[in-house]
């Protein structure tokens, strides 16, 4: 349920993120057609309903991520899923000020957050604010794109669509970071502009403007623009103090998982030694799978899915054990259900071995390929895999 719901919100956030790119890509046209197609690419987030489901796949997301962090028993890791997994945790903090900055535009500020005034405030009032978008976008694309590759890299179908898809990959922020420069570019041209008509207009207004102020005081108008512009002021600084909250709320969320990590990990004893069908034996404290315990000690493992309990090639036979094997969960259950495999077989990235001895069989090559993976994923469940390829599907169900 959960390894869906992490798919599911996924899905959705990249998508959303997909549409968004691609709108601010067409500024490499102009900026009019960005702001004439937005509304054909926010169609569904924009409405209530649209933006209900996305602001709680971004919770559930966000929140499954920090349960998986609690649950790690070793930050080591492959260098693609280490990026995956540090920008996870980047995403949530540079998000904050963009989504909220958009609510609070239009409730707060009372300011439409078009595409000509959204590239005025992150080129010329606050250029971090920019480059903390840009940041933003290329953190959730490489996050969301990893994810994805995980997960489709399993499917039979993926060869006869990854020659399209890794161009396109690629091709989507790259036409967008084209497009906000142009945006920005267009920006600055008209800031300048504006700038230097405003200037002229001010040499040509001087005696008038001298006379007000000397004789006659300041005008209405400009008293009411004064106050417009002190409450403007006021309420911007309070977005900001907003921003910030959420934003300490969130470290602090993620600093007691640490901390709630580390204790789970301290309070752990006893050790567990694992004998491998090759001779090699390691010894390690209690609370790591099979699976972390060869990557931490850099014994080659089969893992096509990292982990994930999605493929099935960490299985091992349980050759001899006077350490206590948990049941299996629900996830492992059905994948050893549906690769028919005998009692005595685990999910090496599922199952913790308690304190005592364990001698296990590593049931694939360590560098089996996603060739042959996919083609035991052909075979029908009755007749054996083609060159001792699994029968699972890669989401571990049932065909």
């Amino acid at each position: 349920m959960k390894r869906n719901l992490r798919i599911i919100t996924g899905l959705l956030l990249y998508v959303f993120v997909a549409c968004h790119l691609l709108n601010v890509s067409l500024g490499i046209v102009s900026a009019e057609l960005v702001e004439q197609t937005r509304p054909a690419f926010m169609y569904i987030w924009s409405s209530r309903l649209g933006g209900i489901i996305l602001l709680s796949a971004l919770l559930i997301h966000a929140v499954l991520g920090l349960q998986v962090l609690y649950q790690r028993n070793t930050l080591q890791m492959s260098a693609s899923d280490g990026l995956q997994f540090a920008s996870g945790f980047l995403i949530l903090p540079l998000m904050i000020p963009h989504v909220w900055g958009v609510i609070a535009m239009v409730n707060i500020l009372d300011t439409p957050p078009t595409y000509p005034i959204l590239m005025h405030f992150f080129w010329i009032d606050s250029p971090l604010e920019g480059l903390r978008q840009v940041l933003l976008l290329m953190i959730v694309w490489v996050h969301g794109s990893i994810g994805i590759f995980t997960w489709l890299q399993l499917k039979t179908w993926w060869p006869r669509i990854a020659l399209f898809t890794y161009p396109l990959i690629v091709l989507v922020p790259v036409l967008a970071l084209l497009g906000f420069v142009e945006g920005g570019n267009l920006a600055i041209r008209n800031f300048e502009n504006t700038a230097s008509y405003t200037d002229q207009q001010n040499e040509d207004d001087i005696p008038y403007a001298a006379e007000s102020v000397d004789g006659y005081g300041v005008s209405q108008d400009a008293e009411n623009e004064i106050a417009a512009t002190d409450t403007f002021a006021e309420n911007y600084a309070y977005v900001q103090q907003v921003k910030w909250i959420m934003i300490f709320i969130y470290a602090g969320i993620l600093a007691l998982v640490l901390i709630a990590r580390w204790w789970r990990l301290f309070r752990q004893d006893g050790v567990v030694s694992v004998v491998y069908d090759n001779g090699m034996a390691i010894n390690a404290v209690v609370g790591n799978t099979f699976l972390e315990l060869s990557k931490t000690n850099n014994i080659p493992h089969a893992n096509l899915c990292r982990g994930r309990g999605r493929c099935g090639t960490c299985r091992i036979r349980i050759l001899k054990t006077s350490a206590e094997l948990p049941e299996p969960t629900q996830l492992e259950a059905d994948a050893l259900l549906v690769t028919k495999s005998d009692s005595d077989v685990r999910l090496a990235c599922q199952c913790i071995p308690g304190a005592g001895e364990v001698h296990i069989e590593r049931l694939f090559e360590p560098d089996v390929a996603f060739s042959e993976f996919r083609k035991g994923q052909k075979s029908s469940n009755t007749d054996p895999a083609p060159d001792g390829a699994l029968v699972l599907n890669a989401d571990g169900e049932a065909r």
